[in-house]
């Protein structure tokens, strides 16, 4: 029993390592199946790896690119676009998971021919953004502070937020957290908590939700410095204040 209990934590923490963790050096082709059961045994037990998300389509309107600079240093690129029109404000676009701010440039397009200008944000980790690691909502609040920062010292007062997976976990975070108040906010297909969507992950993976997604949440929290079980979209949402579309 000690031993099954010390290679499920090995096994989780390897894990949860490999779910924040983007690489670049993944070979093409690269399959977390495997092409037999012993690889396959590997790769489930030490869990799946990922190549760093790429920006591989760029706006077709004209814009600027704008560089911010996290508290750790990190670069984070984005994506301002005005409308052709007159401006009935701004909207700021947050990607999910796996994804970088090209996979919003259709919302984007139609915000702009309802006459907003846009700002499309990679996260850290993904697309042109400096880093490799992601906390899945946790510290890309940082990143949604930064963006709302940005915008407002352009004078801008009516600053909507769109947002879709983790990017609507880190918007509702970084009103929760850091204080941030857009005139309205939209979020699409939220998780509920890192526990729930690691136990979703595990589901789909065809192996038991427990002990996995409760180890994993433990050794995510502990490799990447937060508590794993206190990221909540109920405890955010308890602190935000203004118009949200769910």
């Amino acid at each position: 029993m000690l031993v099954q209990i010390v290679l499920l934590n090995i096994s989780s923490a390897l894990y949860a390592d490999k779910l924040t963790r983007y690489f670049t050096n993944l070979p093409e082709g690269y399959s977390n199946r495997g092409k037999d059961v012993f690889t396959r045994s590997w790769k489930l037990f030490s869990g799946p790896g990922y190549n760093r998300p790429k920006t591989t389509t760029t706006p077709t309107f004209s814009h600027d690119t704008v560089l911010l600079k996290t508290s750790k240093g990190l670069s984070i690129e984005g994506w301002y676009g005005k409308t052709d029109s007159a401006s009935k404000g701004t909207v700021i676009l947050f990607h999910g998971l796996t994804v970088t701010k090209s996979s919003l440039l259709d919302e984007a397009n139609d915000f702009r021919y309802m006459g907003y200008n846009v700002f499309l944000i990679d996260f850290r980790g993904h697309g042109n953004s400096a880093g490799n690691i992601t906390t899945l909502g946790v510290k890309e609040a940082e990143e949604v502070e930064l963006a709302f920062r940005y915008i407002q010292s352009t004078g801008e007062k009516n600053i909507f937020l769109y947002s879709s997976s983790m990017g609507a976990v880190a918007v509702s975070r970084a009103l929760a957290k850091h204080g941030i108040k857009p005139f309205g906010i939209i979020l699409e297909m939220p998780f509920l908590n890192l526990l729930s969507f690691l136990r979703r992950r595990a589901e789909m993976l065809g192996f038991p939700s427990e002990p996995f997604a409760f180890l994993t949440t433990f050794w995510i929290g502990i490799e990447r410095g937060f508590k794993g079980f206190r990221h909540s979209m109920n405890r955010y949402m308890k602190e935000i204040h203004c118009p949200v579309l769910l």
